[in-house]
């Protein structure tokens, strides 16, 4: 029977790339979630080979923003900041592992 997984993706404290998490063995019915109190523009990116990442919905500016599907043949996932003023959200990713 397929196990139920939370997987936390590294948030940067700054500008940058947090580092990049494997999740080719999440179902594509699991979701990405980033939330917490900040002031900064978060973009969560997926990678389908090793080089390119794109990003995954729109900019994140809000402290909550909606929950995402994980594309299909994503691979790797990552957080990406690109202004940041304070504070430190969290991402989950969260599904079925298969």
């Amino acid at each position: 029977m397929p196990a139920r997984r939370v997987l936390h993706l590294p948030v940067p404290s700054d500008v940058g790339n947090g580092a990049a998490v494997n999740v080719d063995h999440f179902d594509r019915d699991s979701m990405v979630e980033l939330n917490g109190t900040f002031t900064a523009t978060y973009h969560i990116e997926y990678s389908i080979t090793p080089a390119v990442w794109h990003q995954l919905g729109s900019n994140i500016t809000a402290s909550i923003a909606p929950p995402l599907t994980i594309p299909n043949g994503a691979i790797k996932m990552r957080v990406r900041c690109s202004a940041h003023t304070s504070g430190q959200p969290t991402c989950l990713v969260a599904g079925v592992e298969m």
